[in-house]
């Protein structure tokens, strides 16, 4: 470390600046009552947004990504399984179009987007989200990516490796979601495959980019006996997770 010596002195006072205007050094979610409880993600984190099916956590992963780039500035890889890249950029669309400049206080519809049945009025409207949300140079950048068929940890680090290279600097990545990649390895059980999956995605989160690391987040089901526990108690454990 004796030729970061500087580094080493910028690295805490730009921690303290961000500390100080309330914002924290982590990736947040922009939700007040829960940044102030998990303070940011960082990178070498490997984070699980669990809850039940059709809970919203691929929605609430797609507003992640849009506070991140948007709010924060950072540059974010957004991994989707299954659900179709179409959709994802559809949402991203939808939340972007809520902001105060666009005076459209409930934003645009997702289905109507999808149907393409906007209004006259929100047709126009949506010109003006798409051309600020991908052109003003304040806001960091979305990259979306369709998982192949088969896909595994290993293919989304290899994409993710060469946009760092040779497009942007990844600040946070997203897979939605690992329980559906392929394991490298083929196991005895299912139980044993998502575990080393995970194993693995907390191992790419650290040594991402040479060791800088890498925030990941993934949306992961609970299974329903986790449901009811987490209803008593008020917080799931790793014991709800399906299949883990």
């Amino acid at each position: 470390i004796q030729d970061e010596y500087q580094q080493l002195l910028d690295d805490y006072d730009e921690r303290k600046r961000l500390r100080m205007m309330g914002l924290g050094d982590g990736i947040r979610f922009g939700i007040p009552a829960l940044d102030a409880v998990i303070g940011g993600y960082h990178n070498g984190e490997l984070n699980l947004l669990a809850g039940a099916s059709s809970s919203g956590k691929s929605s609430a992963c797609v507003a992640l990504a849009w506070h991140a780039a948007v709010m924060q500035g950072k540059n974010v890889v957004f991994s989707t399984t299954e659900t179709l890249r179409p959709q994802i950029i559809r949402k991203l669309i939808a939340r972007h179009s809520k902001m105060e400049q666009f005076g459209i206080p409930e934003g645009l519809n997702t289905r109507n987007l999808k149907d393409g049945t906007l209004s006259e009025t929100e047709e126009i409207k949506r010109r003006d989200v798409v051309q600020d949300l991908t052109r003003n140079t304040a806001y960091g950048k979305i990259y979306v990516m369709q998982v192949p068929r088969g896909g595994s940890l290993a293919t989304i680090e290899s994409k993710m490796t060469h946009i760092n290279a040779s497009m942007f600097q990844v600040d946070l990545g997203i897979i939605d979601s690992l329980n559906l990649l392929k394991p490298g390895i083929k196991r005895m059980s299912e139980r044993e495959e998502f575990s080393y999956i995970l194993r693995e995605a907390k191992s790419f989160a650290a040594t991402f980019d040479d060791g800088r690391g890498l925030p990941v987040i993934s949306p992961w089901q609970t299974n329903r006996s986790g449901q009811t526990l987490a209803s008593k108690s008020g917080a799931y454990k790793t014991d709800a997770l399906s299949d883990t």
